[in-house]
């Protein structure tokens, strides 16, 4: 498990303040690497853009939907791959930081292939797993394909899902 200590203080909104040194064991990322970085340079690109509003309006309507709950969330490795994990976060305020966001991530190395797709059916990020089970040779940033190039009857799966999820939601995360 990694432990992070996350800032919620306007000035340095998700701003890593501290987290467990394992992280390097789990991400491949030194924990002097993340300390003082935004959180979302371990997030998918789709979640990191969203990300700071997120937390923004959650603090402005004092509503924490994410708080004491545990969610899947994927993460990315040093190298870009997605790494299949759990969150479960809190929040604390205190005197000498403010507002201050726990999180305890489980990363799920057990997991075979996890794949991020958006609504048009293009793969946005996938696993390590599911690129050696793939065969795929590239970085992950370094291809696009359709899932229907692996899976024809799938893509019409993923589709017929997408609208039933929220309209703002354009991108689905899959464990296989």
């Amino acid at each position: 498990s990694i432990y992070f200590a996350v800032s919620g203080d306007h000035k340095k909104l998700g701003r890593v303040l501290d987290c467990s040194g394992s992280v390097e064991n789990f991400l491949g990322v030194p924990k002097l690497m993340l300390v003082g970085k935004n959180i979302n340079s371990i997030m998918p690109h789709y979640f990191a853009e969203k990300h700071d509003n997120l937390i923004k309006a959650s603090y402005e309507k004092q509503r924490f939907s994410v708080l004491d709950k545990i969610r899947d969330v994927p993460v990315k490795d040093q190298n870009g791959f997605l790494v299949p994990s759990l969150i479960h976060i809190s929040l604390n305020f205190l005197p000498e930081i403010g507002l201050c966001y726990y999180g305890l991530l489980k990363t799920l190395k057990d997991e075979r292939r996890v794949i991020l797709i958006d609504q048009d059916g293009q793969v946005t990020n996938y696993s390590e797993n599911f690129a050696l089970d793939m065969g795929i040779q590239e970085n992950v940033g370094g291809i696009e394909f359709e899932i229907s190039h692996f899976c024809p009857d799938m893509q019409e799966a993923i589709l017929a899902l997408m609208p039933a999820r929220k309209k703002k939601n354009k991108t689905t995360f899959f464990r296989m």
